[in-house]
């Protein structure tokens, strides 16, 4: 049962049925992320912060402070029309920075997911992924349509992928997440599950209910989120 196994709660949300809700701090994810979350708000801390700047000449858009920043990362089920299962957020607050997780249980929660995320979603000012924009937000706005779910977005949008190409390109072999994770953040995961193995294991749990790997889909989504926030703090830094 995923609830023996996950620590979260079940959520209803304004349309659809009920869905499971995981809400935990990043430093319970790895202790560095209280370091890392110390960098982010000095460097993008409201008015002094040296990337408050940049940041805000590349959104075209005035100052944006660390709270109204929010990082976004999904898991599917495939490539194209087919169902999302996992939209993993991560928020800076006054405490750190604050993951949230909404999974599918599934296939028919899908809606609730998309409807409860994107409620998260309008509360915030400047939107930050991984190759977001290529992805991710598409993604989002062709299930949203397949759903009926109005999607609600961040003014802004910052694909931290653009950036990395354009500082890393000649430095690196490639600018793939888990690359810039390793040779940029100096990261390195253990046990983690490869993203072309993450849809054959939602359809099993869907099919037999055994959440034992989905564990590791979630701490991967959670990885690619702080990872996302550690590589936006480094190139800023330099």
């Amino acid at each position: 049962m995923l609830e023996e196994i996950v620590e979260g709660v079940v959520a209803k949300a304004s349309v659809g049925s009920s869905y499971f809700l995981i809400s935990k701090a990043a430093a319970a994810l790895e202790a560095q992320a209280t370091t890392l979350y110390g960098r982010f708000v000095s460097l993008t801390g409201y008015p002094n912060g040296r990337a408050v700047e940049p940041i805000a000449a590349i959104c075209r858009r005035e100052r944006i402070a660390p709270n109204e920043i929010m990082f976004l990362d999904l898991e599917t089920t495939g490539l194209g029309a087919t169902p999302l299962f996992l939209i993993g957020t991560m928020e800076c607050t006054n405490n750190g920075f604050q993951f949230r997780q909404y999974f599918a249980r599934d296939y028919s929660e899908e809606m609730s997911i998309l409807a409860a995320a994107s409620e998260r979603l309008a509360g915030a000012r400047l939107l930050v992924t991984f190759n977001g924009k290529s992805f991710d937000v598409p993604y989002m706005r062709n299930r949203c349509a397949a759903t009926g779910v109005k999607l609600h977005l961040p003014s802004s949008h910052l694909d931290i992928l653009h950036e990395a190409r354009r500082l890393y390109r000649s430095e690196l072999p490639n600018c793939r997440l888990q690359t810039l994770e390793r040779m940029i953040c100096g990261r390195y995961r253990d046990n983690d599950i490869p993203s072309s193995e993450i849809p054959a294991v939602y359809h099993e749990f869907v099919r037999t209910g055994d959440a034992s790997k989905i564990k590791l889909v979630l701490k991967h989504n959670l990885y690619d989120l702080l990872t996302t926030a550690d590589l936006m703090s480094r190139m800023w830094d330099r």
